[in-house]
């Protein structure tokens, strides 16, 4: 079941705004109930702002999250895991630059590529993001990176803060952090276990 859920205003200058969920608003839009231990894929995107996401769990799926041309997005706490063979979280500019992205608390593991073998899944691969912090975290066990800051197509990565997180070993062997062409990068108080860092061009 796919929900969209998007605000509504009447006109640019209307600062009244109603969230809409598949197009309608309540009490016309159906419910949405989650037990506990289902399954949430979520795909932030597309001019979204002000989003949290708490405690979600994505478990057995082939990718966990997707940001792109969203402002101010919190991932807070949750688990994305046995993700195969896409990436964990994953930021591009297919929408437009995304900003402002807070992840804190969030548990990462087992990304593995049995499905495609050539596929380069990361824990979180940054193509286009301005201000990201990843905080309080622990990835572990990821396909190629845990952390790759990398901007492609056109992209940036841009003021990012990686703190008091732990990244265990990356799966085939590549870099727990691997940072390339990026600017304003801070890096402090995290644990790495079972892998190294690279930092370069």
């Amino acid at each position: 079941r796919i929900l969209v859920l998007n605000s509504w205003a009447d006109s640019a200058a209307d600062t009244r705004f109603v969230i809409t969920i598949n197009g309608k608003s309540w009490p016309f839009t159906e419910r949405i109930t989650l037990d506990v231990g289902d399954t949430l894929r979520a795909r932030v995107i597309n001019g979204s702002e002000h989003v949290v996401l708490r405690n979600i769990t994505v478990l057995n799926e082939t990718s966990g999250g997707f940001m792109s041309g969203v402002n101010d997005v919190q991932v807070i706490g949750g688990e994305i895991g046995n993700i195969d063979p896409g990436d964990g979280i994953h930021f591009n500019n297919q929408y437009g630059r995304s900003t402002n992205i807070v992840i804190d608390g969030l548990y990462m593991h087992d990304l593995t590529r049995t499905r495609d073998g050539s596929a380069h899944n990361d824990g979180i691969q940054t193509g286009d993001v301005d201000g990201l912090t990843i905080r309080n975290s622990i990835f572990t066990n990821s396909g190629t990176q845990g952390i790759f800051l990398n901007p492609y197509n056109g992209g940036v990565t841009n003021n990012v803060l990686v703190e008091n997180n732990f990244l265990g070993s990356a799966q085939l062997g590549y870099n727990i952090l691997n940072v390339r062409s990026v600017n304003n990068v801070v890096v402090r108080n995290n644990s790495f276990s079972g892998g190294d860092f690279y930092i370069g061009p």
